[in-house]
């Protein structure tokens, strides 16, 4: 059995990373007495562990955090020695380090993001490139496309989000039969979709690239609270802040009016978002504004990244995750 080991911390008073390659997988159990042991948080997939130094660490001095990132180290391989574990140490790298490349995606212990790598970029795009020089592609590459760009969830947001069209089109082909010789149309959707993927290799791209935390879990700026409403005809809101308060208030279009009132609440939410910005004189960048609404649905698409039901349209999802990374 053979496994191998990296560690990180990060200078900048953020938490040291690392992560262990085991053979087996029970690794739940392992890594959950080495988190009571360390206070250590760390993510476990399968057979592969990614982790954090001592969390009563974060934000201590760079050499309390190193020390700790070597304590924990040390403590974890000592209990996956006595649990019958060997560790290759050749492929082992067993001092701190700033950047660690873990299943594919880089851990970035400076920023505290996760980010896909220039060569899994690059070949995402050139995958993407040739399919939509065609009218029509094989199951096969629509099957190991939509895999790769799955795969990034973890380091691009809006992996799920962009998804559903390439995956609807293979559902679509699924049906008892043989997949080797399906050729799938490329429609306009499927086409809008994959065009997004190409914004991973632009120099400045806003899509490449996630936070280890979430906004709720970082201390930033705020810049106010508001709250957005709809009912059968109207909807309205308001965005308080330091600067002034913003109201918006109107009724739906006559062609909006037969909508689920789930779609209403987040078109209302939409437009009092929109219309905050545009007319916001302060930078709001980095800034974080707590929104409450009676809608379910927009918060597991925050939370999860996709809408689980066919009531918040797919294009306020995406307006919502511009937002975001805007």
């Amino acid at each position: 059995m053979a496994g191998s080991g990296i560690y990180g911390y990060n200078p900048h008073l953020r938490c040291p990373i690392c992560a262990i390659l085991l053979p087996q997988i029970k690794t739940d159990a392992t890594i959950q007495y080495v988190r009571v042991l360390t206070l250590a948080p760390s993510i476990a997939w399968l057979d592969d562990i990614w982790g954090a130094n001592a969390a009563n660490t974060r934000g201590l001095s760079n050499l309390e955090q190193w020390q700790s990132a070597n304590r924990v180290l040390f403590v974890l391989c000592m209990v996956l020695y006595l649990a019958g574990y060997f560790l290759n140490l050749e492929k082992s790298v067993l001092r701190p380090t700033l950047l660690i490349r873990f299943l594919g995606i880089m851990a970035d212990s400076q920023k505290g993001k996760f980010f896909v790598p220039v060569d899994r970029v690059q070949n995402l795009v050139g995958i993407v490139q040739r399919i939509l020089s065609k009218d029509r592609l094989s199951f096969k590459e629509l099957e190991r496309c939509v895999g790769k760009c799955r795969s990034m969830a973890i380091a691009v947001p809006c992996a799920i989000l962009y998804t559903r069209e390439q995956y609807a089109a293979l559902k679509r082909q699924v049906g008892g039969k043989s997949t080797a010789c399906v050729e799938i149309k490329l429609t306009k959707g499927l086409r809008e979709e994959l065009s997004m993927w190409l914004e991973l290799g632009a120099k400045s791209s806003l899509v490449n690239g996630a936070k280890w935390l979430q906004a709720e879990h970082c201390i930033v700026q705020s810049g106010g609270t508001g709250f957005t409403d709809a009912s059968g005809r109207r909807w309205g809101g308001f965005i308080q802040t330091k600067e002034g308060r913003f109201e918006a208030a109107a009724d739906f279009e006559d062609g909006m009016l037969p909508y689920h009132i789930g779609q209403k609440e987040a078109l209302g939410l939409q437009n009092v978002l929109m219309g905050f910005i545009l007319s916001a004189k302060q930078d709001l960048r980095g800034k974080m504004f707590t929104i409450h609404i009676d809608n379910q649905g927009c918060l597991i698409f925050w939370k999860e990244g996709a809408p689980r039901t066919t009531c918040l349209q797919r294009a306020y999802a995406k307006n919502f995750f511009g937002l975001r990374c805007h």
